[in-house]
């Protein structure tokens, strides 16, 4: 286990990327902040995050954490949003001028988590390299999939459906369209490809391997800096909104978390790994279903500002 010390100098490097990609907004004569996370966030999608999803996959150890750790995800998922629909049904009254759209934010906010953006960096920096395919398992296995799936009906339920559709929405058809997103997402399929190249056996060319580990060493950096580029500066009316998707992602999930990680078997560095990824801040991704179903995007912003900074000192709590 890293020393006090060295969990700081883990944490302090983060808050140094994160600043550098927050300070990027004040830098004259370059591209605006949203465009360079755009780009950025589309570079490593495409590319270094199939690659790093690739090589981990195909070097990962085959047995029960295939299960084991995705189950565990569903249930932070399932107990988050829960939790987060039957609080905001109660308060909404007292909750003045919380719109449907705000209240998709916030649901959006209190259930999915960055466990790939910051998590795959936090888990490798604390537990090391060969601990990297739990955030991918975390991710690829459950949390992207709910969020094409159960995420787009939230978004859609409570904000404006895309410009293209005309009719309401229709479970059927919002499920459908949220599984073919994520069947393009070229991380699930470099997953997969690793997965199958792993359990049949099949050989892969040492120069392949080499090159994806090092396409794959450049996704922390980038991804910390991209949520940097994302921060805003909360505004003070909006506190009580964010306070309790905030306390429901990073307190509430991590428990329900370890509960569920111990319940399914998993054990020591595993399920360390694993309670870290549920206690990973708001997912950046969310930003992307909550613009295109016009939801409350300012305020989902906001939210993952937040709950990124105040995630560097429940992390630390949780690990020490």
């Amino acid at each position: 286990m890293l020393k006090k010390k060295d969990m700081v100098e883990v944490f302090g490097a983060f808050f140094l990327l994160l600043g550098a990609g927050t300070l990027w907004r004040f830098i004259p004569h370059v591209p605006d902040a949203d465009t360079v996370r755009r780009s950025l966030g589309g570079v490593v999608m495409n590319f270094f995050l199939p690659a790093l999803t690739f090589t981990v996959l195909f070097r990962a150890p085959v047995n029960a954490e295939l299960w084991q750790i995705p189950m565990t995800a569903f249930f932070c998922v399932i107990a988050s949003l829960s939790l987060s629909y039957i609080f905001l049904s109660f308060v909404k009254k007292y909750l003045k001028g919380l719109t449907n759209p705000s209240m998709g934010a916030l649901m959006l906010a209190a259930t999915w988590g960055n466990v790939t953006y910051l998590g795959l960096p936090t888990v490798t920096a604390l537990l090391g390299e060969e601990y990297r395919r739990i955030p991918i398992y975390f991710d690829l296995l459950a949390m992207t999939p709910l969020l094409w799936t159960v995420g787009v009906m939230i978004a859609e339920q409570y904000g404006k459906p895309m410009k293209e559709q005309m009719s309401p929405p229709h479970i059927g058809i919002t499920l459908s369209r949220g599984i073919k997103t994520m069947l393009t997402l070229p991380p699930f399929w470099s997953a997969c490809a690793g997965l199958v190249c792993n359990v049949a056996g099949i050989p892969v060319p040492d120069f392949l391997l080499k090159a994806c580990t090092l396409m794959g060493n450049a996704v922390p950096p980038m991804m910390i800096f991209s949520i940097g580029l994302a921060l805003r500066v909360p505004h003070v009316h909006h506190i009580a909104w964010i306070i309790p998707p905030i306390v429901i992602k990073l307190l509430f999930a991590p428990y329900i978390g370890s509960l569920c990680a111990a319940a399914v078997g998993l054990q020591g560095n595993v399920l360390k790994a694993t309670v870290l990824e549920s206690a990973m801040p708001t997912m950046v991704l969310t930003m992307v279903i909550a613009d295109r179903f016009s939801l409350d995007i300012d305020l989902l912003a906001q939210i993952i500002a937040l709950s990124t900074i105040i995630s560097f000192l429940t992390v630390g709590f949780l690990w020490g």
